[in-house]
């Protein structure tokens, strides 16, 4: 889990400019062209690299092309996710495509699993 490399940043200083995992990612897999809702639009969480070694440092950042303006943007948040992404030995998870059904993707140490569930379809919260 420790390693002695981290693709998290890319910073140009000859251009000042300082790009992020998910950025990078974005810039790799995302569609400028093309709709947010299209289904080759990436869905991409990163981590940083001290997530899961000290506490409090376990944030998740979710970049995407935004439906707001159809432009890239990013979210971050907390909680279980980004340690779940490192404990599974990633810094970053990209989702693609459509599912035919309703699904989920469950993510482990030892498990990645894409799971059926339509019994949700119209459920709310509550």
């Amino acid at each position: 889990m420790i390693r002695d490399y981290f693709r998290v940043l890319v910073v140009d200083l000859g251009s000042g400019k300082v790009i992020g995992l998910g950025a990078l990612l974005f810039d790799k897999y995302g569609h400028v062209d093309r709709p947010w809702d299209d289904p080759d639009q990436p869905l991409i969480f990163s981590i940083g690299p001290l997530t899961g070694l000290f506490p409090l440092m376990s944030k998740t950042v979710c970049s995407f092309k935004s439906p707001y303006h159809d432009q890239f943007a990013e979210s971050h948040a907390g909680g279980r996710s980004a340690l779940a992404i490192r404990f599974a030995d990633f810094d970053a998870l990209v989702i693609k495509g459509r599912a035919p059904r309703l699904s989920c993707l469950s993510l482990g140490m030892r498990h990645l699993e894409v799971k059926d569930v339509q019994f949700l379809a119209g459920k709310d919260v509550f």
